[in-house]
């Protein structure tokens, strides 16, 4: 029996059993007979076995692969954003309100409640992103200008597309907004959108492919 079947023989068994204790008892219907069960894992196995035998087995893991790379090679789109036809500038503040007093492990109020902070009086960004479409050429080819042209000091963020096909082909990192996170953060309904900061806030510039 190789490691393999004898793996994912105990992972379902593990799943059977905790199935089993969360059964409720709901009473005896009728007689009850003694069950001739076979040996559950052993039975599992044997199927397994069967499976890997004829290659079924095999295929079945490949195609759990090819599923898996699919959704790292093309995630989720981000939903309700649209192309940048007219340009557009607004600013994002990342200031924060404690809500509640922050004490210490001897209960001494270090932050009171009302305090106002902001992340950027602490840190720079360094870098300026530009969040495009990567099913759009004319996007794609802005933000390949945007790279060739400023070099490290842009990063390329995905809101649709192939993040790491698009890495190969310019060997160079290109990311992807994962659920569309930071386009909810900083409010943008349209790409191509570039963000930096701009003192204490950060600025978003929503601008045409062709500008």
């Amino acid at each position: 029996m190789t490691p393999r079947i004898v793996a994912v023989a105990v992972l379902i068994v593990a799943q059977w059993s905790c199935g089993q204790t969360q059964a409720k008892d709901l009473g005896r219907a009728g007689p009850v007979y003694e069950i001739a069960e076979p040996d559950l894992l052993q039975d599992i196995t044997n199927t397994l076995k069967q499976k890997e035998a004829t290659g079924e087995l095999q295929k079945i893991q490949q195609e759990y692969s090819r599923r898996a790379m699919n959704v790292i090679e093309h995630p989720t789109p981000v939903s309700g954003l649209t192309t940048t036809f007219k340009k557009k500038v607004f600013w994002y503040d990342p200031t924060v309100v404690v809500e509640e007093n922050i004490v210490d492990g001897r209960g001494a109020i270090i932050v009171p409640v009302g305090t106002r902070k902001n992340p950027l009086d602490y840190v720079t960004l360094k870098r300026k992103w530009l969040f495009i479409d990567g099913q759009d050429e004319k996007q794609v080819r802005l933000a390949r200008a945007a790279v060739e042209d400023k070099g490290d000091a842009v990063r390329v963020v995905l809101t649709n597309g192939a993040p790491l096909e698009l890495s190969r082909r310019w060997k160079w990192p290109v990311y992807f907004d994962q659920h569309g996170i930071y386009v909810s953060t900083f409010g943008i309904t349209h790409v191509p959108a570039w963000v930096e900061q701009d003192g204490k806030r950060i600025r978003i510039t929503e601008v045409p492919a062709g500008l």
